[in-house]
């Protein structure tokens, strides 16, 4: 995995413990991290002993889109890797999006940082300040937008903005960013609610009376942050949610880095004889329907003739039978004189397995039914011949009929069950 790290105009060090503990954790055998070096050619230190606590070896003083290239394609110093982490700016974030269609995974789009706060009369102006700037000194381009049910408290918190912002060192920032950054009021807490699944933001804060409840209902955020002692920086530090998180809308299709993010999925199946049997009748069915034979013939050729079972038993197979009512897998006490499909239908207990099942087989059912489909021309497969009426009767309720569900009438004379 290859993961980069902001580290311009605020070197982002603890976005190297956020991405660099879960990859280790996950054990990934090659990390490389890229983080552009200062003025004076070096990397802050914060940064490189962040990278040690966390076992990277491999850093290199390289930044924005060329350190995302790098990475996903490799240099004479800089290994490929296979998947690319990191937030960044608008130039990082389209590298990363460029590559992931090329070579390489990547997190998600993780842009310009932004935040949304829904407050409403229960709120503090002075916390909702704090909060709408905490995002507004990431840098020029970060966006802070705060959605209140009143013009008074959102003069109040545009107020504190304006006293909050001139105390802090970052003003630059602070200016051009609250320059995009905007405050909106709303009559209606569901529209709020909705104007804010729509705008999907990385960082949400509800500061409101029923913040809970309210954040059940959200559907499209990065990280949600709930009540009035919640501030987003604490998720960003120490709260033990990862800030490393979708932007510019990006929320609504991806989620934040966790561990999962540096581990994949694959699954595995082995199949017994028996249990591919088992399988076979919905396997060739669907194959065929797609028309995809050779998938069918796949299982075709292993269930048209099996080879000796446990115990030295054998049977063969004439055809491949897939019946209308009930299908067994076979066991392995199969008779060795058995020749038929291997099909149970269950009809005249037709069982050649000497399972328990077939109390009293009757020799002779199979030869009735081919007669009586000559007679009546009838095909075979639609006869069902049962040792009595009341056999017939239960094993028809017993497949077609859902207790609870489905009713049944009995006309006298009948039989009790």
């Amino acid at each position: 995995v290859g993961m980069y790290i902001p580290g311009g105009t605020a070197p982002l060090f603890s976005t190297v413990l956020m991405l660099g503990v879960p990859s280790k954790v996950a054990g990934c055998p090659v990390r490389v991290l890229c983080t552009p070096a200062a003025k004076d050619g070096k990397v802050n230190a914060e940064v490189l002993y962040a990278a040690s606590v966390c076992g990277i070896r491999d850093v290199f003083k390289v930044g924005g889109a060329q350190a995302v290239a790098a990475m996903a394609y490799g240099t004479e110093s800089i290994p490929s890797v296979d998947k690319i982490f990191g937030p960044g700016n608008s130039y990082v974030t389209t590298a990363k999006q460029m590559v992931s269609v090329d070579s390489v995974a990547i997190d998600m789009p993780a842009g310009p940082s932004e935040v949304m706060v829904m407050a409403d009369a229960t709120a503090s102006p002075v916390f909702v300040a704090s909060d709408l700037l905490s995002q507004a000194e990431h840098g020029r381009d970060s966006q802070a937008m705060l959605l209140c049910t009143d013009a008074s408290f959102a003069d109040e918190v545009l107020a504190e903005v304006e006293r909050q912002s001139s105390l802090l060192p970052r003003g630059e920032f602070i200016g051009s960013s609250l320059q995009g950054s905007r405050a909106i009021v709303f009559d209606d807490k569901a529209d709020m609610l909705a104007f804010a699944d729509c705008y999907a933001p990385e960082h949400l804060i509800i500061a409101m009376e029923d913040a809970e409840s309210i954040a059940e209902k959200v559907l499209c955020a990065g990280s949600v942050f709930i009540g009035n002692y919640s501030p987003e920086s604490a998720g960003d530090y120490a709260s033990g949610t990862n800030h490393t998180l979708p932007t510019s809308g990006w929320a609504r299709s991806y989620s934040g880095v966790g561990l999962d993010s540096f581990m994949r999925q694959m699954t595995l199946q082995k199949l017994s004889r028996e249990g591919l049997m088992g399988l076979s009748g919905t396997i060739i069915d669907m194959a065929e329907a797609e028309g995809l034979e050779a998938h069918a013939q796949a299982v075709k050729l292993r269930t048209a003739g099996l080879e000796p079972v446990q115990g030295g038993k054998s049977f063969r197979l004439e055809s491949i039978v897939r019946p209308n009512i009930l299908t067994l897998s076979p066991y392995s006490t199969a008779r060795d004189e058995y020749q038929g499909p291997l099909g149970i239908f269950l009809d005249a207990n037709e069982n050649p397995f000497e399972n328990g099942f077939n109390r009293y087989p009757d020799p002779h059912q199979k030869e009735l039914k081919a007669r009586i489909s000559a007679i009546k021309d009838i095909p075979v497969e639609n006869l069902f011949i049962g040792n009595g009426s009341d056999e017939a009767i239960d094993l028809v309720f017993r497949v077609f009929c859902v207790p609870g569900r489905d009713n049944v009438l009995a006309i006298d004379p009948s039989y009790g069950m």
